[in-house]
């Protein structure tokens, strides 16, 4: 499949936003809706991806794992190990044990249903919960699991029975979604199944590709609607709005415009500047390590209240990504040269062993934090009488709220 740089803007449309709405940037009320963008560029490019595999013979769910194991795995190992860790110095015990149970989840790829049973996203205890942006990862993660599947059981019949077959799991999930919009917000806001529809834009213009109709000008047109669509959604949208169901279709219609618009489209050239085709590059980091740092930092001093706080903390969390991306997502996705053909510098053996081994840490470290109660034992006495008074820090934390949503959506 070939590059484009215009995405990886995209990726950067997307992910600033998120980062900005939770710091608590007041116009950006509706950062959140960075996390739908995210799920149409998936349902393109792994759409893209596995039907390009389908066509020439050569789909593997072994290869198509092993590579999503790559752009994944590395990373979020990482910032699951390096926040527990930072956790077991800061933390309470309850909000550690909390933490412990949450790394689990993550690493299982299931913490979008663990956070659906607790509460709700924009509640004020989403603050103390360091690892709440992990559930847009199970939801995409889930997605890999089953579109695969769908796409070769179903591709036997021709892309139009595709079509239809996404069509009528689009639909079904969007009126869903707006029906229990209402009654389970959370259950909306959490699970797969209401967020199909979102990752249907992008697939569906892997499925059925008009990269080569349309003139200039109308492809131009779609890229700039495209953005105002987005931008206006980040900009308008607070924690009030309905949302995912028909408000989403804002933001997932906005990405799939400058998508479909292509490389020529006149904000999509725009699209490949420099910064933020590096920040797009840098985006999986990004978004994982900045909530991490939000939610420690508002621990430890409160939510940043005053310009200096917010673009300090953004300086830190872009360098911590970069720092990320080459050291840690990049050694494990290079390929080198041979014999003619292409091969990662890292093997599969290597990479799964090293996660394994990553895992197995994490796993133990996790379940005997969790076995003893959040390490009540170890700490004095002065820092478990500070659990009482976390109560009173948290009418302080709440702040924020009242400035605006500051937990996300990704």
């Amino acid at each position: 499949m070939q590059y484009r740089a215009d995405i990886d803007g995209l990726r950067a449309i997307a992910v600033l936003p998120i980062v900005l709405f939770h710091l608590g940037v007041t116009s950006l009320s509706g950062g959140f809706v960075g996390v739908d963008v995210f799920f149409v560029i998936s349902g393109y490019l792994i759409t893209s991806l596995v039907l390009n595999d389908i066509d020439a013979g050569r789909f593997s769910f072994k290869a198509f794992y092993m590579k999503r194991i790559r752009r994944l795995g590395p990373a979020l190992l990482v910032t699951l190990l390096a926040t527990l860790l930072v956790g077991i110095f800061i933390l309470s015990p309850s909000l550690l044990e909390a933490l412990a149970e949450s790394s689990l989840a993550a690493l299982l790829s299931v913490s979008n249903i663990l956070f659906w049973s607790e509460a709700g996203y924009f509640d004020a205890d989403a603050i103390y919960k360091p690892l709440l942006h992990t559930w847009s990862l199970g939801v995409e993660e889930q997605f890999y699991v089953v579109w695969p599947v769908l796409l070769l059981l179903v591709s036997h019949f021709g892309r139009k029975a595709l079509g239809a077959l996404l069509l009528a799991l689009s639909v079904a999930s969007l009126i869903a979604s707006e029906m229990m919009l209402n009654t389970a917000p959370e259950t909306v806001f959490f699970l797969a199944p209401f967020r199909i529809f979102e990752f249907a834009f992008g697939a569906g213009l892997a499925l059925f590709p008009v990269r080569n109709t349309g003139t200039s000008f109308l492809r131009s047109s779609a890229s700039v609607t495209g953005l105002i669509a987005i931008l206006a959604s980040a900009f308008l949208y607070t924690k009030e709005t309905r949302f995912p169901g028909i408000a989403a279709l804002v933001p997932c219609v906005g990405a799939a415009l400058i998508i479909w618009a292509g490389p020529a489209g006149w904000m999509n050239k725009r699209l490949t500047l420099a910064p933020l085709v590096y920040i797009g590059r840098i985006s999986y980091s990004l978004y994982l390590v900045h909530w991490p740092v939000v939610v420690n930092y508002a621990y430890l001093y409160q939510m940043p209240e005053n310009p200096t706080e917010v673009i300090g903390l953004i300086v830190f969390v872009l360098a911590l990504a970069s720092v990320m991306y080459f050291a840690v997502e990049q050694p494990f996705r290079k390929k080198r040269q041979v014999a003619a053909k292409a091969t990662f510098r890292v093997g599969n053996r290597a990479v799964v062993f090293s996660l394994m081994a990553a895992s197995a840490t994490l796993v133990s470290t996790a379940v005997f934090v969790d076995q003893k109660d959040g390490l009540q034992d170890w700490l004095p006495a002065e820092m478990i009488a500070f659990e009482e008074t976390l109560r009173l820090k948290k009418k302080h934390v709440e702040k924020p709220f009242d400035r605006g949503p500051v937990i996300l959506q990704t």
